[in-house]
């Protein structure tokens, strides 16, 4: 099958007439449950829901084979009014610059460099404000005039991307930073300040 002649739904009316479609959308629910993104419950009369949509997506071999049918549920973050649904937007990022210092020196001293890549990586921050949202397309475990309150991020949320740099580091800071500082006092003298250097950029951030 070509690229080209597979075509993906643009809304979950036309998603709900495939089943791999549904079986996508049934997976990223479950998912998102179990990961405690949000709970069931009566909404507020001072709160107003936000509402969602199903983006979808097909995941292609390099052969151009079909690898798997994505579907992702994504909050319409442009609902979302400033000093009430979030407060602060902004999160660190690294610059290029020192991203190719890193690399130029990993390449002069033939220190091997590895990638880690986290799915769905905005899921896993904590929301401080309370948001509300209107149970998704297809979610059928709401009771009528139920909304989810969100406890976890969302993506297309406007503080997704600041909740998760906070959440970030506390996972290093509990699970990675001890071993590293062991690992450290057993490194060679000229690894030691680019190791130091690292932990210190996760204590910082």
């Amino acid at each position: 099958m070509s690229v080209l002649q597979v075509l993906e739904p643009h809304t979950y009316s036309q998603a709900r007439t495939s089943p791999k479609w549904i079986a996508a959308m049934d997976k990223e629910l479950d998912a998102l449950e179990a990961n405690g993104t949000w709970i069931l419950t009566t909404l507020p009369s001072d709160k107003k829901p936000l509402t969602s949509k199903w983006v979808y997506k097909i995941k292609f071999r390099p052969d151009g084979s079909v690898e798997r049918y994505k579907a992702r549920l994504v909050i319409r973050g442009f609902q979302q009014v400033k000093d009430k649904d979030f407060k602060h937007t902004f999160s660190p990022v690294a610059k290029l610059t020192t991203v190719r210092i890193f690399i130029a020196l990993a390449t002069a001293k033939e220190w091997p460099l590895h990638q880690l890549d986290i799915n769905n990586a905005f899921l896993h921050g904590f929301i401080d404000e309370d948001i509300y949202m209107h149970p998704p397309e297809g979610y059928t475990r709401a009771a009528p005039g139920q909304v989810c309150k969100l406890e976890r991020s969302l993506y297309s949320l406007k503080q997704a991307s600041r909740q998760w740099n906070l959440e970030l580091p506390n996972s290093f800071s509990n699970k990675v930073s001890l071993n590293l500082r062991v690992t450290i006092l057993f490194l060679p003298r000229c690894l030691k300040v680019f190791a130091l250097f690292f932990l210190s950029m996760l204590m910082i951030y």
